[in-house]
């Protein structure tokens, strides 16, 4: 580990750029941007997403997205949990508006959840972790 990295068991010995690696930070906000980009382009799944409740949910994800991108580069933690924090009502709002404008056996409804629930774990761990502090 790195001098500057703590052992606290979770926290990953790899940096790039001086700054903590986060992989659920990571696959969630490429993720959000994904799903984002497919809502407000007009090609998401069922009808909803590309309407006005899919083009709000496109909105905040992009916002999402951005805090956790400025927050890591920045080395901003509040930013990166208020991004995660985001994502959370972002993956709800998406599963939510699918599982509503198709059927409550839609895969892609069901991830959206599992991204949710994940995002809600994630952004807990951060906070419970700088009480910590």
């Amino acid at each position: 580990m790195s001098a500057t990295t703590k052992a606290d068991g979770r926290t990953l010995p790899w940096r790039i750029l001086r700054r903590t690696v986060k992989p659920y930070a990571f696959a969630v906000s490429f993720s959000t941007f994904v799903v984002s980009w497919a809502i407000l382009s007009g090609v998401a799944i069922g009808h909803l997403l590309n309407e006005f409740p899919g083009q709000l949910i496109g909105v905040a994800g992009f916002a999402a997205v951005m805090l956790l991108w400025v927050g890591w580069w920045g080395q901003r933690d509040d930013w990166m949990a208020h991004g995660l924090f985001i994502t959370v009502g972002v993956w709800a709002g998406v599963w939510a508006v699918v599982i509503y404008d198709t059927t409550w056996t839609s895969v892609s409804g069901w991830l959206a959840f599992a991204w949710s629930v994940a995002s809600g774990g994630a952004w807990l761990l951060e906070v419970l972790d700088r009480e910590q502090r």
